[in-house]
C-alpha cells in the first residue's frame, strides 16, 4: 500500500468515527471505561533545519492516526502525514541536450509507531500528554519534466511530542508541539547531505476522535 493511500485510509477511518462519534465513545470501550480505540487528525506548520528547499525552512504538514488505548493513561499507535516541503527550479541534463531548467517538488511521507502516555495535570478538562516514537520518513521528489528523474528515499527516524487534548473517549480539540529528527548525511538531496540529521519542529492544531 502505497503512501497517499495509508493517509487517505487513516483520515477515512478518523472521519468516519468523527461522524458517529456517540457510538464509538459508547461501545468501543473495555469492562473498565476505558475507550478501546482513539484516532486524530491534525494540520500544522513545521520547521526544517536545514532548509530542505532553498531558504526556506518552514512547510505545512498533516497528520492522521489512530491507537489502541492500553489504559485509560497508555495508548499504542500507527500515524502518517504529508509535508508539503515545496517545489524549487533546478538544472539538470537530458538525454542527447544540453543542461536546462526543471521544476522539483518535495514532500515527506512519515509511516510511524508511538507511544503515548496521558499526564495525571489536567483543568478545565484539559489533558497534557506526551508520545514518543520511531519509523520511517520517505522523501519524495518528484520533478517535471519527467525525464529529469524523480526518486525517493526513505531513512528511519524517531520522534516525540508534547500536547494537549480532551479526556480519552471524547471528541476534542487538540494542540502539539512535535520533534522528528531524521539521519541524512547518505541522503540523495545535494542541499542537505552535508548534514548529519533533518531536524523538524511542528506546532499543529486538530482533532482528537474518540
Amino acid at each position: 500500500m502505497g503512501p497517499c493511500k495509508r493517509i487517505c485510509g487513516a483520515i477515512g477511518v478518523a472521519l468516519l468515527c468523527a461522524g458517529t462519534w456517540a457510538p464509538c465513545a459508547h461501545c468501543g470501550t473495555q469492562p473498565s471505561g476505558t475507550p478501546r480505540t482513539e484516532f486524530f487528525v491534525a494540520a500544522g506548520t513545521t520547521i526544517g533545519y536545514p532548509a530542505v528547499v532553498g531558504e526556506l525552512p518552514a512547510w505545512v504538514t498533516l497528520q492522521a492516526g489512530g491507537a489502541y488505548c492500553v489504559t485509560r493513561s497508555v495508548a499504542v499507535g500507527v500515524a502518517t502525514g504529508w509535508n508539503f516541503i515545496g517545489t524549487h527550479g533546478i538544472l539538470y541534463f537530458p538525454p542527447g541536450g544540453d543542461f536546462t531548467e526543471a521544476k522539483e517538488t518535495i514532500a515527506m511521507v512519515p509511516a510511524i509507531g508511538y507511544v503515548k502516555l496521558r499526564l495525571p495535570i489536567r483543568s478545565g478538562g484539559v489533558v497534557p500528554y506526551i508520545t514518543a516514537g520511531a519509523g520511517s520518513y520517505t522523501l519524495r521528489s518528484t520533478r517535471k519534466p519527467a525525464d529529469a528523474g524523480s526518486y525517493r528515499d526513505s531513512k528511519f527516524g524517531f520522534n516525540t511530542a508534547f500536547g494537549l487534548a480532551g479526556n480519552p473517549g471524547h471528541f476534542s480539540r487538540q494542540v502539539e508541539l512535535r520533534y522528528d529528527a531524521v539521519p541524512m548525511e547518505r541522503d540523495k538531496l545535494g542541499l542537505i547531505r552535508p548534514h548529519s540529521w533533518l531536524n523538524m519542529f511542528t506546532v499543529s492544531l486538530g482533532l482528537q476522535l474518540p
